[in-house]
């Protein structure tokens, strides 16, 4: 066990915690019974720190119910190597994905596990499948059912042993375990498994029948057939493209930094520059990757495009705009963006995470309703003020902004690619794990036509986001908050809404495809071929 923290140190990062989420969260109250049932939950977390004190790994699953009753997939605690050991992870040595309402096996450890791929899960160390769901409540925060089942498997509960035994308890003998699995044809199997196993990545999987290539890259495209009327547009984040590093270099935010190095190396071959403005010249431009996909299409007179936002988590939504004016136009673009409410917490945390801070004077209402720090700014809240007649303003808002990324700007003020080229036809690729900007992308993209198929994101229409990273400073635990809410369906105002595809991935799909990573792919390309979309 790894060095105690002194019981008055544990204290200390409880109440940096609580402030943080009371201050920054836009509401960490309504989810969980109101503000008397947060206080009566965080003085219970006070009350039962052991008199000795807590280690760090003991301190961090204390504290994580605590963030998962918000209730807010953009809100907890972010797991470090010590707790997600990958190399030596002690769970159950199969990896598991989401589909309709249950788990199965998409990947294993051994290659003696391959015959399990597609297999259900039923229980674990005889903790029924359905207890499991409800349990996982407590432990991560979360949006919908499609969250909770990626929390226990894409996002690694079940694979990793110290959330697993923070899942069950009842699991005693850590060397192996217990598992209940269906398997495609019916038939019920309990297995034993070892868990104290080295793991090589990748893990095994069945042979995908398409072969996706630039599986390194973040961002890319590619023709699915040599007529090139279908083009594959595949967008697995949002975070490493140039555009994003160049907007967070003029608004000094820094903590993104790192996944900026990361990105850096993965598409150069030389050593990282000192010099940041080096490394964010040296990221792939996702304008530059749009100018060569949409002329390609404009040539080929494409009909279909596909945007893959199946792995995509999110992050830096100025994306979404580029992609819409290429497709639609500016006007039409912010009419989208728009289209949705959202309201931010002016809190002094958000004000520190960025050198230059939030201009409160610079807000538009301001001469009416002088902000303070600790606001809420309502300026995108339809219910609070109706900017219909406002489309110069906001417009003259986006152009600033654009000044600060010249690799889109350079572009936008040419007007050479507005509204450039549209498809007769637009296919969404969704998961479970597309999230928060891969979220509102799949929802602009939506509203202009654009089918989704895949499996239900498991981000709610109506959620928190925004985030911004903490870390408690004893014991140096890393986590996120939300910091704006987010209303997409204003009508329908309850905060777990899933957003359906129009053809939804099933599990007899998976069996017909033999289980294939790609088969919501494959089954877009069906529904294409088959002149259903």
């Amino acid at each position: 066990m790894s060095k105690l923290i002194e019981r008055e140190l544990v204290i200390q990062d409880i109440r940096q915690l609580s402030e943080i989420l009371e201050t920054a969260h836009p509401d960490p109250y309504i989810n969980g019974g109101g503000k008397i049932a947060y206080h009566r939950r965080l003085q219970k977390l006070i009350m039962n720190i052991p008199a000795q004190g807590m280690s760090n790994e003991e301190f961090f699953y204390h504290i994580q119910p605590f963030t998962a009753k918000l209730e807010d997939a953009h809100t907890g605690l972010s797991h470090d190597e010590l707790l997600h050991d990958k190399e030596y992870p002690g769970g159950i040595p199969l990896y598991f994905s989401p589909v309709e309402a249950i788990l199965y096996v998409s990947e294993a450890v051994s290659e003696e596990h391959l015959p399990l791929i597609g297999s259900k899960l039923i229980s674990v160390e005889g903790i029924l499948f359905q207890d499991l769901i409800k349990r996982m409540r407590s432990l991560r925060g979360f949006d919908n059912l499609s969250n909770l089942l990626g929390n226990l498997g894409r996002f690694g509960v079940l694979f990793f042993k110290g959330d697993l035994e923070k899942l069950l308890p009842e699991w005693k003998n850590n060397s192996q375990i217990k598992v209940v699995l269906e398997s495609p044809n019916g038939e019920e199997k309990e297995i034993l498994f070892k868990t104290e196993k080295q793991v090589q990545y990748p893990l095994h999987k069945q042979k995908s029948k398409i072969l996706l290539p630039n599986l390194d890259k973040f961002i890319t495209y590619h023709f699915v057939d040599q007529q090139k009327n279908i083009a594959l547009l595949r967008i697995d984040n949002m975070i490493t493209y140039r555009e994003a590093h160049e907007l967070f270099l003029e608004l000094g935010i820094t903590e993104f930094h790192e996944a900026m190095k990361k990105a850096y190396q993965k598409h150069n071959t030389s050593e990282v520059p000192n010099k940041l403005s080096d490394i964010i010249a040296g990221l792939s431009s996702v304008t530059e990757i749009f100018q060569s996909m949409f002329n390609e299409m404009k040539e080929a007179n494409s009909d279909y495009l596909i945007v893959d936002l199946r792995k995509c988590r999110g992050g830096q939504d100025y994306i979404i705009f580029f992609l819409l004016y290429f497709l639609v136009g500016t006007n039409k673009a912010l009419e989208l963006i728009k289209s949705r409410s959202d309201i931010l917490k002016l809190s002094n945390f958000l004000n520190e995470s960025s050198e230059k801070g939030i201009d409160l004077k610079s807000i538009f209402y301001y001469d009416k309703v002088p902000l303070l720090i600790n606001d809420y700014y309502l300026g995108n809240d339809k219910s609070f003020i109706n900017r219909d007649g406002d489309m110069q303003t906001i417009k003259e808002s986006f152009s600033r902004d654009f000044k600060k990324m010249p690799s889109f700007n350079q572009v936008f003020q040419t007007n050479e690619y507005e509204s450039f080229y549209l498809p007769n036809k637009l296919v969404v690729l969704c998961s479970d794990a597309t999230h928060s900007s891969g979220f509102d992308m799949m929802l602009n993209l939506n509203r202009i036509g654009a089918v989704n198929v895949g499996v239900p994101s498991g981000q709610s229409g109506n959620s928190f986001g925004n985030i911004r990273q903490f870390m408690l400073t004893n014991s140096k635990i890393k986590g996120k908050v939300a910091t704006r809410f987010f209303i997409a369906f204003p009508e329908k105002p309850m905060k777990h809404l899933t957003l359906y595809p129009d053809y939804q991935l099933t599990y007899d799909l998976l069996q017909e495809n033999n289980f294939d990573e790609n088969t919501t792919l494959l089954y877009a390309l069906e529904l294409i071929d088959k002149k259903k979309i």
